[in-house]
């Protein structure tokens, strides 16, 4: 048999990495690499065969792994209380009780979800007013405009008391026997029941940053270490008694207050001017005669604007425009922060009870990420509340676990100004919308999305069933699955009354990269009881690719007679360029009857027939074995 070369055999065959035309290569010849050769295709060692390509895990979790087939992968999960906030489940530095988001859920108690409670509202207000909340001798008193609402209970009739002012609230604190109001127009009043407030005479203190009533300038009010502290301009006076003084003036002119609070050693303050915010502290002179200048205690990082401050069991919580940060003081009374929980609007009340810290949020998304659903359609953002859980921390010692929590469904776009605990139940004001209070009914239906499952490797899996577990059913379960961040689709409802406790459903060979699992919670025909869920699993299969292994007989002659035209090459760079492929286990391509592939060398066979010419090495068959890479 013989063929017409239209390349000289000595060169360099360059076919790229597309394929090549059937004609340009002899079905006896192959090219390697961009170069190419004959094959012995008489000694019967020329063939190609198929291999399995399996995918390897990478997971540092016995968990995921035990008690199963080797090529049956499972992912479960068991707890959520480690909070919101992680995208991935699979990483490396995955937390594995934590999750990505949720809605009406409640994931605070180990091993189990369920569904938080409804709110209802307690007082409508439509005017646009700064509205804020507090409970003084088991009354809550709402106050907003000039006037304060007082409820003894949330079913007894609002007592309302007006002429709180002249001009509207801007900032309140309490010390204890009475609500003290700081007002738009620099008036200071003192609230002590349903039907009593006066006006506090506040005289400016020496030296105060003009004009004529630099009170009108102030930006907070708070009682803090039996001390009461006004922020005017960049001044910060103690208004204790009723000729203020001076404690400390910022170097900034354009430096504002924004608010203080008491913490274990010191009092501390947010300020700042432009992006650039910075915590100070005040401490007590050791007579107790008064309060000692600010010293910087800490700073935010720039663009985080500081809006408010609380404390809670000796932290501290920073509230800015991009959401809140915990601050824990040394032993000389500055703060070491931790990383920012980050929340949708600004941030401007906390409140603290048991364990946990609830925090303002103006604006919760009651969607999934993945799309809307029959159960939760498409709609504007709530409002409502974010729990941080103060004894679970996640990424630093000082970032508390955290999800969205209470909400007021009938609110978009609105500002939730402040939150406090009456009768044992979270309530929280919303600007121009009212009070809403924690109601004794659940809600109807709440989701959680996981976080994403790739089983620690992104190549295809074919998924075999979810299993779900849960406690004697009130109300049902759904699951959702996401694949590969297409729509989700509803796999499973799960609705019993009875004793049942789990439930599996299988995925149909569904095959994906990754998939993200949503739960879905609906309460019972009894509004206050709902599903208690306890653990998911997924379980897959990795998908065997199939790959090609070539034994390449190559003729490793320094004189080949092709159609009696001889072609020549250097035997020993050729056994050496081959020998290279296989020492370096570098990938190339290989081309073979117009299509090209891409390989790597697995092994050799060299069989030296008779020395060359010249004596200075050897001719013979080189057999080369590839694999495809995959």
């Amino acid at each position: 048999m013989s063929i017409e070369l239209t390349v000289d055999f000595n060169e360099p065959y360059h076919g790229g990495v597309g394929a090549a035309a059937p004609g340009q290569i002899a079905p006896w010849m192959v090219a390697i690499d961009g170069r190419r050769y004959l094959l012995d295709t008489k000694n019967g060692q020329y063939g190609r065969e198929g291999i399995d390509v399996l995918q390897q895990r990478n997971t540092n979790s016995a968990r995921d792994v035990l008690l199963l087939p080797q090529d049956v992968w499972r992912q479960q999960q068991e707890s959520w209380h480690q909070g919101a906030g992680q995208k991935n489940l699979d990483r490396d530095d995955a937390l594995n009780f934590r999750f990505y988001r949720s809605f009406g859920v409640d994931p605070w108690t180990k091993y189990e979800l369920s569904l938080l409670n409804e709110t209802s509202q307690l007082l409508e207000l439509t005017d646009d007013k700064p509205t804020f909340v507090q409970v003084h001798n088991d009354w809550l008193a709402v106050i907003s405009g000039t006037t304060i609402v007082w409820f003894e209970t949330p079913a007894s009739s609002p007592v309302t008391l007006t002429g709180v002012g002249t001009s509207d609230v801007i900032s309140m604190t309490y010390e204890g026997d009475a609500i003290i109001t700081l007002h738009q127009g620099g008036e200071v009043f003192m609230t002590t029941n349903s039907t009593t407030t006066a006006e506090r005479t506040v005289t400016p203190p020496t030296g105060s940053t003009p004009p004529a009533n630099p009170i009108s300038q102030a930006t907070f009010i708070a009682y803090a270490k039996d001390y009461l502290i006004l922020g005017v301009g960049n001044q910060l006076w103690d208004i204790t008694a009723t000729q203020a003084t001076l404690v400390y003036t910022s170097p900034v002119a354009g430096f504002t207050w924004s608010g203080a609070c008491e913490g274990n050693q010191a009092v501390y303050l947010i300020g700042g001017v432009g992006d650039k915010y910075v915590i100070h502290r005040l401490g007590v002179k050791q007579d107790g005669t008064g309060l000692q200048p600010a010293v910087t205690a800490g700073t935010l990082p720039d663009g985080e604007v500081g809006l408010s401050i609380g404390s809670y069991l000796g932290y501290v919580f920073i509230g800015t425009r991009k959401g809140v940060r915990m601050g824990s003081p040394t032993a000389g009374a500055d703060l070491v922060l931790g990383a920012l929980l980050p929340t949708q609007k600004p941030v401007y009340g906390f409140e603290g009870q048991d364990r946990f810290v609830w925090v303002t949020a103006s604006e919760i998304d009651p969607v999934p990420s993945h799309g809307a659903t029959p159960d939760f359609p498409d709609r504007s953002p709530v409002c409502g509340l974010v729990r941080a859980d103060l004894s679970t921390f996640t990424v630093t010692e000082l970032t508390p676990a955290y999800a969205a929590d209470l909400f007021a469904d009938d609110q978009s776009g609105k500002t939730v100004r402040s939150v406090t605990t009456w009768s044992e139940k979270r309530v929280f004001s919303v600007d121009g919308g009212g009070v809403y209070i924690q109601s004794d009914e659940l809600v109807n239906a709440g989701w959680l999305e996981n976080g994403r499952l790739s089983f620690s490797v992104e190549d295809l899996k074919t998924g075999l069933y979810c299993q779900s577990k849960w406690e004697p059913l009130r109300g049902s379960v759904g699951i959702d699955l996401s694949y590969d961040s297409a729509h989700p689709i509803r796999v499973v409802n799960w609705s019993t009354r009875d004793s049942i406790r789990s439930g599996n459903v299988s995925l149909n060979g569904q095959q994906f990269s990754r998939v993200d699992p949503t739960y879905i919670l609906r309460r019972d025909a009894v509004p206050t009881e709902g599903p208690t869920f306890t653990r998911f699993e997924l379980r897959a299969r990795p998908v065997k690719g199939s790959a090609s292994r070539w034994s390449l007989p190559i003729i490793n002659h320094e004189e080949i007679d092709l159609n009696g035209i001889v072609q020549a090459r250097d035997v020993t760079d050729e056994f050496f360029r081959l020998m290279n492929l296989v020492e370096s286990g570098r990938m190339f391509p290989l081309q073979e009857w117009g299509r090209t592939y891409h390989v790597v060398a697995k092994d050799f066979v060299w069989k030296p027939e008779r020395l060359n010419l010249a004596g200075t090495g050897w001719q013979g068959v080189y057999t080369l074995v590839v694999e495809e890479v995959r």
